[in-house]
């Protein structure tokens, strides 16, 4: 099934196995007519998964000093602060700030195997879009789209895959999620909680990122102001204990 337009942007998936918890199916992405990715099969929820959270960062890929640079020299800066350029002389915050800074930009479905050796990049300026692309460090490609294109293909294919998954985003604010827990919890256990939400498709993590949903807050969690700030400023939602158990409690019933 195609999303999109393959000589502007697209995503091509389909189904293999829907008897499985694992619901493997295929994917790839098309951009300006070019396949990007092996149409092979695999996990169809990673690919979802990742493209989902591309969402969290529209009207977010926007520095000035990317869009005034050479495509290539755009894959180089955010591939290099991502996954390890020249960091031997930075602080562990440093390397976290670099991350948190050029993260957004990265569209790539990394979970899958079927996107190895591919680095996808995402910018935005006020009315358009562009997509970045190179495979295997060898030719780097690059396709203008009209704003809000990447977003308009990726909602229509996650909507399409949570049909076949049978989920609804609506109420199931867990899957495809990941959550950090501050402070100390009086009626959850963290265990417990992390496999349940596991379950449901989302995921605990312990360090704050650009790449957390949401931030639990149990008691003396207030305390860590400097995290809270921060998680404000990185989109996190934040929610106390008791509300987060209530949201939790109504798709768990």
């Amino acid at each position: 099934m195609i999303f999109g337009d393959k000589f502007s942007f697209a995503i091509e998936s389909e189904v293999v196995s829907s008897s499985s918890m694992l619901f493997w199916g295929k994917i790839c992405l098309w951009v300006d007519n070019k396949q990007v990715g092996r149409y092979e099969q695999t996990l169809l929820g990673l690919a979802a998964v990742d493209l989902k959270r591309t969402l969290r960062f529209s009207g977010r890929r926007d520095l000035d000093n990317l869009l005034t640079r050479s495509s290539g020299k755009v894959l180089e800066t955010i591939h290099d602060a991502l996954y390890g350029g020249d960091v031997e002389e930075l602080s562990e915050r440093q390397i976290a700030e670099l991350f948190n800074k050029y993260r957004s930009f990265d569209v790539t479905p990394h979970a899958c195997e079927e996107f190895d050796g591919v680095f996808i990049v995402l910018l935005e300026s006020s009315n358009s879009q562009k997509v970045i692309w190179q495979e295997y460090q060898q030719t780097v490609h690059e396709k203008d789209l009209s704003s809000g294109t990447y977003e308009q293909v990726v909602e229509q294919f996650l909507d399409w895959f949570y049909i076949q998954r049978g989920i609804d985003p609506q109420t199931n604010f867990v899957w495809g999620s990941s959550f950090v827990f501050l402070g100390n919890l009086q009626k959850l256990r963290l265990k417990k909680i992390s496999s349940e939400l596991s379950e449901l498709g989302g995921s605990v993590v312990t360090r704050l990122s650009i790449e957390t949903d949401y931030v639990i807050v149990g008691s003396n969690g207030e305390s860590s102001q400097r995290m809270l700030q921060e998680a404000e400023q990185l989109g996190a939602f934040i929610l106390a204990e008791e509300d987060f158990a209530l949201k939790l409690s109504a798709i768990t019933k």
